[in-house]
């Protein structure tokens, strides 16, 4: 079995090394005996949703977000039908701004896909914490790091739930097989239960046989108990 990932926008939306969810995604998928290919693609490459059987985006500045989203904007009805097919999506960091109705940069406003129906809007200070949050997947903890300066409260399809700054925020997107968050880290690779998630979600096959991913969880474990200890 073959499994198409497109990682758009691999040069402009590369921050933080989340390029490295894709890189423990394919890892674990050929140790457990699948073909990965990763197509990387960009501004003004034409894009095949047809052809992918996960799409990723990364982190990026703001500044680049009205080039995206005009070479995006031709796409919309695939997106939209990718989405709702139930084909796996996901985008982390601020990327997934892009899916909602607009954002409100400084005096920019970005009017973005519409997908979903929230808006982001500039912060007066960077948000910049390490994170524990609750997941509408599983009852494990998610954990990661957070480093931006937009944010949104997205109640109807929230992803995830935490406090910060003694504010519950409930942020991200998780609807039918897309999932977006803020949360970086990269979360794939520091989460085990939802490495394993999105694999079950690409194979379709509940008896599939997953390589050892021991070391992911140990070092989930090791996290979880110094901030338990804390």
């Amino acid at each position: 079995m073959t499994i198409t990932i497109a990682h758009l926008y691999y040069d402009i939306l590369n921050l933080y090394g989340e390029s490295g969810n894709l890189k423990i995604l394919k890892y674990a998928l050929e140790k457990s005996g699948y073909k990965v290919i990763i197509k990387f693609v960009t501004v003004d490459d034409i894009l095949e949703f047809d052809t992918y059987d996960l799409v990723y985006m990364g982190m990026g500045i703001p500044e680049n977000f009205n080039i995206i989203i005009k070479h995006l904007k031709k796409y919309r009805k695939d997106i939209k039908s990718y989405i709702e097919n139930n084909k796996v999506f996901i985008s982390t960091g601020n990327s997934y701004e892009l899916f909602g109705k607009y954002i409100d940069l400084d005096n920019n406003h970005i009017n973005t896909l519409g997908i979903f129906n929230f808006t982001s809007k500039i912060q007066d200070n960077r948000l910049v914490s390490e994170v524990s949050a609750k997941c509408k997947l599983f009852d494990e903890e998610i954990i990661g790091f957070l480093n931006t300066t937009t944010f949104n409260n997205n109640h109807k399809h929230s992803f995830l739930t935490y406090n910060l700054n003694d504010k519950v925020i409930n942020e991200g997107v998780l609807y039918k097989n897309f999932i977006g968050t803020y949360v970086v880290g990269p979360i794939l690779a520091r989460n085990p239960l939802l490495l394993e998630y999105v694999i079950k979600l690409l194979i379709k096959d509940n008896n599939y046989k997953l390589c050892d991913i021991s070391f992911i969880k140990e070092a989930y474990q090791d996290t979880i108990t110094r901030r338990s200890n804390k």
